[in-house]
């Protein structure tokens, strides 16, 4: 849900007063008399319930600010802010309550995403008996943020010479050099709230905005890392959900601590990224070539020209980072960006120039991100991406331990090995960790059932994620999009009408349910 995921890598250029209160201690004498996991983490004494002011923001749009405990082991000590924005639903008179939306990332700003967001893709139900509520997570882009450079053009300058991810023995030590310092100088900034950032600790503030938002239990749609912050949420407050869409799934024991290898294997490999990239760019090669003329990049053979394309790129690894992952992005969202793609890589071929046909280094870091900001807001999409990922995960702690995984994954999956490898190896020098992040089980019984969505030809959250997803909670069903692309709702009716049907009158679809996408690539 949200604007159509972009490459996120910043390129380093590289968001009555009596009564409140009796709720407030209503609310907190329950969560003592509630057995939860939180409980069991020693939490006896549930914080305030924010009061949220809501005022017009411009767009029918509704704004407030949420104020919540920066530890959650702390309740009375210091609290950061969480903005928040709600579309508010047509049918007042039959509303069910707020909707609370995740669109991913990690980092990606839910209030650009739902501002951008046309209101005609929300399927009629979810549209007129929900408020549709985003939030930025703490730390992410309009709530309180991590910042760890003065503007986007120091940090532009700090990467300047630092390609997105490395391919030679010198561009391995720079890069690994360059993150150290990264998360040396994030810390003489941020030493707070990047102790802070868990997702965990993003559910625990989910919970206040449920109870702030008047919703005895909670309603929410989240989609790729926001699949992972829903199955946080389900399994920290099984008794809580009363409605949960995951989309595009995060398979959250790969992500927490992996199977064993979570000290040898980095995250993103873990959770089969790499995978996933290489088998929706052989679709999009087959595809493109059945198309003939409808794909720009069909003449001769497709899946020939991307191995010469690539091979000449790698003598400028600058270059060849920026192709893999524009390559990474495009395949996120057919059919547009896949006509786009498909012509940017002609023009690759074709160009004596490859770095003119790709044009200006945009923002780049995770397959998927807001709207680039303003030019005099501060971005800062790299740091939150890193801060999130790294205080939720295990990873090698031995930095030159991702060149070894890109090597191998390269061999396997094309040139996506080393792009979600190098994701996470900032992870191996980040200077902090959050002690109350979840780490499972993940196996709880939820008050109600969950639907869980996949897309056969996912190149970020790969099918296999789903159906792992699907047998690990008790109570969920799973949706099949057979299609392609990052995050199933919005390219198929199907999927938003039993979405809907879900969010509204809680019916899963039948065991099986396959959908088909509104439009093929390439038509």
């Amino acid at each position: 849900m949200g604007p159509v995921p972009r490459p996120g890598r910043t390129r380093r250029t590289v968001g009555s007063r009596a009564k409140t209160v009796l709720l407030g201690a209503l609310a907190a004498i329950a969560t003592v008399l509630t057995v939860s996991p939180e409980t069991a983490l020693g939490r006896s004494v549930g914080p305030a319930v924010p009061v949220l002011h809501w005022t017009a923001c411009g767009g029918g749009f509704e704004c407030a600010v949420a104020t919540v405990p920066l530890d959650y082991d702390r309740t009375a000590g210091p609290t950061i802010s969480l903005s928040l924005i709600r579309l508010p639903a047509t049918d007042r008179r039959h509303r069910i309550g707020s909707l609370l939306t995740n669109p991913g990332g990690p980092a990606t700003s839910s209030i650009d995403s739902i501002r951008g967001t046309p209101t005609d893709v929300y399927p009629p139900g979810m549209r007129a008996r929900f408020d549709i509520v985003g939030f930025d997570p703490r730390g992410v882009a309009h709530s309180s943020p991590i910042r760890c450079f003065p503007s986007n053009d120091a940090k532009a300058r700090f990467f300047a010479d630092v390609p997105l991810f490395p391919i030679t023995r010198r561009d391995e030590v720079a890069f690994i050099a360059k993150t150290a310092e990264l998360g040396a100088i994030c810390l003489r900034h941020n030493a707070s709230i990047m102790q802070h950032m868990s997702t965990a600790n993003v559910a625990r503030d989910m919970d206040l905005l449920r109870q702030a938002l008047g919703d005895a239990k909670l309603n929410f749609y989240g989609a790729s890392y926001g699949s992972y912050l829903g199955n946080v949420y389900a399994n920290l407050f099984p008794g809580k959900v009363r409605a949960l869409v995951m989309d595009s799934i995060v398979e959250p024991v790969n992500w927490a601590t992996g199977r064993g290898n979570g000290f040898s294997l980095p995250v993103y490999n873990r959770e089969r990224s790499d995978k996933g990239s290489h088998a929706t760019m052989r679709q999009f090669l087959s595809l493109c070539d059945a198309a003939g003329s409808r794909c720009a990049f069909s003449a001769g053979d497709p899946a020939e020209k991307w191995k010469l394309l690539l091979a000449r790129a790698r003598q400028a690894p600058m270059l060849y980072a920026e192709i893999v992952t524009l390559t990474v992005a495009a395949l996120s969202d057919p059919p547009g960006s896949w006509r786009a793609l498909a012509e940017n890589l002609q023009q690759l071929y074709d160009s004596r120039d490859p770095g003119a046909a790709v044009g200006t280094r945009g923002p780049l870091l995770s397959p998927e991100s807001a709207p680039a900001p303003a030019p005099e807001d501060y971005n800062n999409k790299e740091e939150s991406f890193l801060a999130i990922t790294c205080t939720d995960t295990n990873n090698p702690r031995n930095p030159f331990r991702w060149p070894k995984v890109a090597a191998v994954t390269d061999r396997r999956f094309g040139p996506f090995g080393s792009f979600w490898a190098y994701l996470s190896e900032p992870c191996a020098t980040w200077p902090a960790r959050d002690r109350d992040r979840y780490t499972g089980p993940f196996t709880s019984h939820t008050a109600s059932p969950i639907l869980i969505v996949g897309t056969r030809f996912d190149p970020a959250s790969p099918y296999q994620n789903a159906l792992a997803v699907a047998r690990e909670l008790p109570r969920s069903r799973l949706l099949t999009l057979d299609g392609w692309g990052h995050v199933a709702f919005g390219k198929s009716a199907c999927i938003a009408e039993h979405i809907d049907r879900y969010l509204v009158a809680g019916t899963l679809p039948s065991p099986g349910t396959t959908c088909r996408p509104d439009q093929r690539p390439f038509g």
